[in-house]
């Protein structure tokens, strides 16, 4: 008789807001294994482990901001985890989103993070979302509050609607399995990202390949006015002044180069890198993870 599917559990948000340490107190001293997107360097670590007798797999995923790694890597090395499992008929029974409520508003990688997270789950797959703030013992007390009831009555709104549920973690191990416990019985259900890809819709033709788009449209829009307004203003510069409006010119315009070649990866295929990831995963020593 096959042995049962563990509980899947994907952990979200920006960089920086206690997901791995999350991670850690559910399963301490666990075994990791991280998997790199071809050429890549970020990775999406599965971690192992039981939670109340309910074998458990924890997927740590990077964040859209992630220093090491471009937010269209980002996407892709999520978009392949999750299609092979989809393909292997695992779906998530619980996605934990991290917010640090020490955030005094929410804006730039902050909110796109929510936009991008939004975009992956759609909405079907809400019921299974909890949306975790965290580092309340370092702000005041009466701050985070104002903060978390902003969060509920605007940007968590339609997600709270829709079934979302909002949690405090302070740090313990304790609250980390009270955030975890009601998702155990959660039944899998797929989120957006992976219905478009069974569907065979091109990773760039999906909402969060969409979303991203947007986003990297806009970026390149911001460059292309600051080269511009640069230009004006080296019109009237000289000497020392001009150099320094030459230097920031062409950083901008590398910068520019960067998001449209993320663009261009954006619609690139990704069969390669499916397969790659594959072959590493069915490399691990005794099936380790047995949903893929």
């Amino acid at each position: 008789m096959a042995a049962p599917h563990p509980c899947l559990i994907a952990v979200m948000g920006p960089t920086g807001c206690g997901k791995s340490s999350f991670i850690s107190a559910l399963a301490p001293g666990a075994a990791v294994v991280g998997h790199k997107l071809v050429s890549c360097t970020s990775e999406v670590h599965l971690v192992q482990t039981t939670i109340d007798g309910v074998p458990c797999v924890l997927i740590d995923t990077p964040g859209f901001d992630d220093t090491k790694n471009s937010d269209t890597n980002t996407l892709r090395l999520i978009a392949n985890y999750l299609e092979i499992a989809h393909k292997k008929g695992q779906l998530l029974n619980g996605i934990v989103y991290f917010h640090r409520i020490t955030d005094n508003r929410v804006g730039g990688v902050t909110a796109k993070n929510m936009r991008m997270f939004r975009s992956l789950c759609g909405d079907t797959a809400l019921k299974n979302v909890t949306l975790c703030t965290t580092m309340w013992d370092i702000v005041n007390p009466r701050d985070a509050e104002q903060r978390e009831t902003e969060l509920k009555d605007n940007f968590w709104k339609s997600m709270i609607t829709a079934g979302s549920n909002v949690v405090r973690h302070d740090g313990t191990t304790q609250s980390a399995l009270d955030i975890v416990r009601p998702l155990l019985a959660n039944e899998g259900v797929p989120v957006q990202l992976q219905e478009e890809l069974a569907d065979g819709v091109p990773l760039s033709d999906t909402a969060s390949g969409a979303q991203l788009n947007e986003e990297l449209r806009k970026l390149q829009e911001a460059h292309r006015k600051e080269m511009q307004a640069l230009r004006v203003e080296m019109e009237r510069a000289s000497g020392q002044k001009l150099r320094e409006l030459e230097g920031e010119l062409k950083q901008e315009s590398a910068m520019l180069r960067q998001a449209q070649e993320e663009q261009r990866k954006l619609l690139t295929e990704r069969s390669s890198e499916l397969e790659e990831l594959k072959r590493q995963l069915q490399q691990q020593p005794d099936r380790w993870c047995p949903i893929f």
